[in-house]
């Protein structure tokens, strides 16, 4: 193995200089910090030609980990298994905007560590990527992650305010992911806007990691904006009898659901069905094939009784047209005139 060396920079400026030697990556870079060095990062060569980011060579004092986009036109895709856990010299980290996956326990126990901006590239966070990163208490997530854990924050400063900050016992980070669940109730409603439920959003209750089971809920409710229901969601909540998911669906991940008989009410020839039938789950559709209904949906603006003035108001409200696939198409009121001959 040729040995490797570190390659001071003659150039001038904040430029980012990156050399490569035998998988490390080099970089020289103007500290953002007075007295702050920048890490000498690690690589391996993953089989389609990304590369991964496996460690940094030791350094003492202020260190900044800058992750670039790519190197020699391989991109830098991913972060690996405990990369750089337990470096709490590291106070800075900047990400690559072609990053998709930071593992499992990636940057656990950094404590000097006090933000970080996740580029929009990223789809999964490992658990425990962020572990007992104490001082962590801003994070700026993107809107296309497909993978979390409910321990990848587990001891920041970050997800202790967003436990504080929690509503009806959820613990919502940037308004679409369902990262915990503290509360006791038996019938759970997924609120609305919710995109992706974390790894053992459920599992755990009162955000105890050391207790894997959850056995009071029996109903769990999906809204239409639920797309992901991520591996061991809801693993060691035995007892759920019946499982409602909206026309969102796509991916529904492994010991999701450990129930061992339970209803799936969904839309017919849907992701929902599917996962009924693959998994031994008698499968109820919500709309009978062929046939249709309609819903209202109404804002803070709606009208209490939908008319004002003797005549219907529409304001505030929407009706849509519902088909048993689960597709939903606005429709237009078509009550107009006086209440009065509604109700005759």
């Amino acid at each position: 193995m040729i040995n490797t060396r570190k390659i001071a920079s003659a150039l001038a400026g904040a430029g980012v200089i990156i050399a490569c030697l035998a998988g490390i990556i080099i970089m020289s870079k103007a500290p953002s910090e007075a007295g702050a060095v920048t890490a000498i990062l690690k690589t391996s060569t993953n089989e389609d030609g990304t590369l991964t980011i496996t460690g940094m060579e030791s350094s003492e004092g202020d260190t900044e980990v800058i992750i670039p986009d790519e190197y020699k036109g391989a991109r830098i895709t991913a972060i690996s298994k405990s990369a750089f856990a337990g470096l709490d010299n590291i106070i800075s980290v900047s990400f690559g905007e072609n990053l998709e996956s930071i593992e499992e326990s990636a940057f656990a126990d950094c404590t000097g560590i006090k933000s970080v901006s996740l580029p929009k590239s990223l789809e999964s966070i490992g658990p425990s990527a962020f572990m007992g990163c104490s001082k962590l208490s801003q994070v700026s997530l993107p809107e296309n992650i497909e993978y979390i854990c409910m321990d990848s924050f587990y001891g920041t400063a970050f997800e202790k305010k967003a436990h504080s900050a929690a509503d009806n016992d959820f613990v919502i980070l940037s308004g679409y992911i369902l990262y915990d669940f503290t509360g006791a109730s038996e019938d759970i409603t997924i609120p609305d806007g919710v995109r992706i439920i974390a790894d053992g959003a459920f599992t755990y209750p009162e955000n105890d990691i050391s207790t894997p089971e959850n056995p009071s809920i029996k109903t769990v409710t999906c809204p239409d904006s639920t797309q992901i229901i991520c591996d061991h969601a809801f693993n060691g909540c035995v007892n759920i009898k019946s499982i409602t998911l909206g026309s969102g669906i796509k991916s529904i991940g492994a010991d999701s659901f450990q129930s061992a008989s339970a209803t799936v009410h969904g839309y017919i020839d849907s992701y929902a069905q599917s996962f009924a039938e693959d998994n031994g789950y008698e499968f109820s559709p919500l709309i009978p094939k062929g046939e249709y209904v309609f819903e209202m949906e109404q804002d803070e603006s709606i009208n209490q009784y939908y008319f004002s003035d003797g005549k219907f108001d529409s304001k505030g409200a929407k009706i849509f047209k519902r088909s048993w696939t689960g597709e939903k198409t606005e429709v237009q009121w078509e009550l107009e005139g006086n209440p009065e001959d509604y109700y005759k």
